[in-house]
């Protein structure tokens, strides 16, 4: 069955999209099953946000600008969560949206002029498009189903459906039809497109029942295949991120007692080093990468509260960013 597309011009909405997105961030929402993953484009801006700085409470699912000047994060100041952005280095924060509705996966556009980001409401989600500066908010996608994301050349749309635990992920190219990558027999969360949309990474369970990171081609020709091996004492393999050339891709892994580390995987072999030294006592999560590959940004409450902190590959220098 073909999917249900209203696109204006098919064409000139891809050739927009592939110059909005430069893609990455986790998925985090459980949801009803969707009815049906017909997506519409839509043309209408939707009223703009004034930025304004103002002080956040917990800082979260960093994404670094192209030029690795700046970090995208999401906030919520005792409200529905809005995005943010600071300066790589430090310093005080700007917020970019001011909604009642709660954003998610913030992304970068190419060129580092707007972002991009996720917005649920219902049955339906939608991917909409914003300048830093908080003008020009522009809804490009409205879609049956959750955390949906664009492909890096904004020819497809990746989203999934169905329970918590039982999760069909879906693409549907802009005027084609739907196709699965997997079976919705099981947990598929946090999918995100490899750079150079060929391959999706998500969190998947292995034949133990423990979370590992699995990779499946963006075609859905072949099953997906298991990536890391962690054992259930190394953690709980989840929250994938490409690095810039995709030879490597970042993870959390969450162990017992409310700790989580960062993780380095290889993308071909899945060998798998942790991120500096082993400790026992903070959460390191949702990892996003520089654009050089040499350092991490992430979530941590190694403060005290959920901030944003960026580190090196080798675990050297973390710093954190947002207070």
């Amino acid at each position: 069955m073909r999917a249900d597309l209203a696109i204006a011009t098919c064409g000139a909405l891809a050739a927009a999209f592939s110059a909005l997105l430069a893609a990455s961030s986790p998925d985090s929402s459980a949801a009803t099953p969707a009815a049906s993953p017909a997506a519409s484009a839509v043309a209408a801006p939707s009223p703009a946000a004034s930025p304004t700085a103002a002080p956040v409470v917990a800082r979260s699912s960093p994404a670094v600008s192209p030029d690795g000047k700046w970090i995208a994060f999401l906030a919520n100041d005792g409200g529905a969560t809005d995005v943010y952005v600071v300066a790589a280095e430090g310093g005080a924060p700007t917020r970019v949206t001011a909604t009642p509705e709660t954003e998610d996966q913030p992304e970068w556009a190419a060129d580092g002029r707007r972002l991009v980001f996720s917005v649920r409401g219902g049955e339906r989600s939608r991917i909409v498009s914003i300048a830093r500066d908080g003008s020009d908010r522009q809804v490009l996608i409205s879609e049956t189903g959750r955390t949906p994301r664009l492909s890096p050349d904004g020819r497809s749309i990746l989203y999934s459906r169905g329970s918590w635990t039982e999760v069909e992920v879906l693409v549907v190219p802009l005027g084609g039809e739907r196709y699965r990558l997997t079976d919705g027999k099981s947990v598929a969360w946090n999918c995100v497109w490899s750079p150079d949309g060929k391959t999706v990474a998500f969190t998947g369970r292995d034949g133990t029942g423990n979370l590992q990171i699995f990779l499946v081609g963006a075609d859905g020709a072949a099953p997906p295949r298991q990536l890391t091996r962690l054992s259930l004492d190394d953690g709980r393999a989840q929250v994938p991120a490409w690095s810039p050339d995709g030879r490597r891709i970042a993870f959390q892994a969450n162990e017992e007692g409310h700790v989580s580390h960062l993780w380095i995987a290889d993308a071909q072999t899945g060998e798998a080093q942790r991120v500096g030294p082993r400790q026992r006592s903070f959460l390191d999560e949702a990892p996003g990468w520089f654009p050089d590959g040499k350092r991490l940004a992430f979530q941590s409450n190694r403060s005290g509260r959920m901030e944003i902190w960026t580190v090196d590959v080798d675990g050297s220098d973390p710093r954190q960013i947002t207070r």
